[in-house]
């Protein structure tokens, strides 16, 4: 009997182990080409489910209105597939998107605490991956135009769009050289650091922050802005009067930032919202066309939208009108994944989104710090200006930092 016990035990020993390395795995996926990122998931999923105990969640009330709320959006996009001409496309979309609706069920009905040490180690090795992207990018970029110029030209943006290997992108890796940074000052101000490995935390911080400068991200500057004034608000024990003050010496801080420093002014000044007239439009004028056509669309099919399948056909349709062979060239979506879900599934798949939004807000106060918050926060300001849970590594972004929320060890449900 007690050597049974002993092989349940080691066999036990080596599956959580085993889960440990599948998860740090998992969070490699921006180093990571396509086709490793569905493999990456299945692996974990699968590492998983074996380390699952057998339980009633499947019974659980609680957890059918969590998974909902999570899921509903998709549920309801997905449906539009019915009234959708272009039945091929819409149903490439679903299959893209399906770890967005197994990620939840699993790790909701499928009990596996992760222990806090494995999760940490799956952070810091998402912290290296990033790290080594933010390097490539840096001294390539310095190696075409020098240390100086990167910090006045558009040539680092140039640089990780040229990158063969990967399909890099200025916001995607803006959000993970964001999320990275955010880990570091978790575990900074953590008191079991030496002074050494804090020294260290701050060094890597530092770097992260002159990625995303050098990035240039827009929409990522705004989300981190918008982060750290409404943590610091929600967070600190500070008198109001202290809060107020700090937060206007933060606004007006952001403001000079975004209209003097370097590469971040030429993002953050002389807009030109006109409609693209040429076959080089600036991103601003790119921007201003898509929205456009976005709007004309919605206001056409506001409550039901017009069908998962014929989102890319109808802009693809209303860019035409312009007088730039850009939108010829180049498949542009809607760049803004709330308004795709009005396009998509109406006015019923925006209001389901924002029950989602609820949803996991309310996931992550039982758990509340800078990592849980800076994700959320990120992601819904970053779905502003891309289709975050539309693209791969977006998606794939989204399930790992949901996995270490709902697996967290010590972590109670959020809905009761």
């Amino acid at each position: 009997m007690q050597l049974g016990y002993f092989k349940k035990f080691k066999f036990e020993l080596i599956g959580k182990k085993l889960l440990c390395l599948s998860l740090c795995l998992f969070s490699t996926f921006p180093l990571l080409n396509y086709g490793l990122l569905t493999t990456i998931n299945i692996v974990f999923l699968t590492v998983y489910l074996t380390n699952s105990k057998s339980t009633n969640f499947l019974h659980s009330k609680e957890n059918w209105m969590r998974f909902l709320g999570i899921t509903l959006y998709l549920f309801i996009i997905f449906l539009s597939l019915a009234y959708s001409e272009n039945v091929e496309l819409g149903l490439k979309i679903i299959k893209k998107s399906l770890f967005l609706l197994v990620f939840p069920f699993i790790l909701l009905f499928f009990e596996c605490k992760i222990p806090k040490r494995h999760i940490k180690l799956a952070y810091h090795s998402f912290v290296l991956v990033s790290f080594l992207i933010g390097l490539y990018v840096f001294f390539e970029s310095v190696n075409k135009v020098g240390i100086i110029k990167i910090f006045y030209t558009s040539e680092v943006r140039r640089t990780i769009s040229n990158f063969k290997y990967l399909d890099l992108h200025p916001t995607y890796i803006s959000m993970y050289f964001s999320m990275s940074g955010y880990i570091c000052s978790y575990y900074l101000s953590s008191k079991k650091n030496n002074l050494i490995r804090k020294i260290c935390y701050l060094v890597i911080i530092i770097c992260f922050i002159l990625f995303i400068v050098i990035c240039a991200a827009r929409i990522i500057i705004i989300a981190n802005f918008l982060i750290l004034i409404s943590y610091f608000l929600i967070k600190s024990s500070a008198k109001v009067y202290f809060k107020v003050l700090l937060t206007i010496f933060m606004i007006l801080f952001f403001y000079y930032a975004s209209t003097n420093v370097f590469i971040i002014s030429s993002r953050f000044t002389n807009f030109n919202f006109e409609l693209p007239t040429t076959d080089q439009p600036s991103s601003i004028e790119i921007r201003t066309g898509i929205y456009s056509c976005s709007f004309e669309i919605v206001k056409d099919n506001l409550w039901l939208g017009i069908g998962i399948g014929d989102v890319q056909s109808s802009l693809d349709k209303c860019y035409s009108k312009f007088n730039s062979s850009f939108f010829e060239k180049n498949k542009v979506d809607t760049h803004n994944y709330y308004s795709y879900l009005l396009i998509s599934g109406g006015i019923l798949a925006l209001s389901s989104f924002f029950v989602f939004v609820v949803t996991i807000y309310r996931e992550i106060l039982n758990s509340l710090n800078i990592i849980n918050f800076s994700f959320v926060l990120l992601l819904i300001v970053g779905l502003l200006t891309e289709n975050v849970l539309l693209r791969a590594y977006g998606i794939v972004f989204f399930c790992f930092f949901l996995t270490t929320i709902l697996t967290r060890e010590n972590i109670k449900p959020s809905m009761s």
